[in-house]
């Protein structure tokens, strides 16, 4: 199987299925016929973009990075504890192990005006591109 067509099939079994495990989807490859390594998968799925959501169900699973605008549940809306501003930086605490999704989440959000975001186990931290970019920002999360 070529890459084309591995990554074809990677982005529907992702957009049909609820999968929150690589190994999963070595299984699903290996039902159509298809031997892949996880290592495989672990790149294309960094290659290709696709983030981990929380689903209603609390549940996680692989969505792709233009999906995150659909999902049910809001990594934003979910996950922050608390928000400061200070200039043209926003410091969010959230739940620990959620800061990858509420980064994922800003940057398509409010690609427009950061400038960077920088996230650890449980807190995030957005460099908007000026103070008023800044409180855009600020404003939208907090009336969340």
């Amino acid at each position: 199987m070529n890459k084309f067509d591995r990554t074809e099939l990677l982005k529907s079994l992702v957009s049909n299925n609820e999968i929150d495990r690589q190994e999963d989807l070595v299984e699903l490859f290996k039902e159509r016929g298809f031997e892949v390594t996880q290592a495989t998968i672990s790149r294309d799925i960094k290659n290709l973009g696709f983030t981990k959501i929380q689903v209603s169900s609390g549940k996680y699973k692989y969505v792709m990075s233009e999906d995150n605008t659909n999902i049910l549940i809001n990594p934003v809306d979910n996950f922050i504890l608390g928000i400061e501003e200070q200039e043209n930086l926003i410091r969010l605490d959230v739940k620990p192990g959620s800061s990858m999704h509420v980064k994922s989440d800003i940057q398509i959000r409010f690609a427009n005006w950061i400038f960077a975001v920088i996230a650890d186990d449980d807190s995030v931290l957005i460099i908007a591109k000026s103070v008023s970019s800044a409180d855009t920002i600020y404003k939208e999360l907090i009336n969340r």
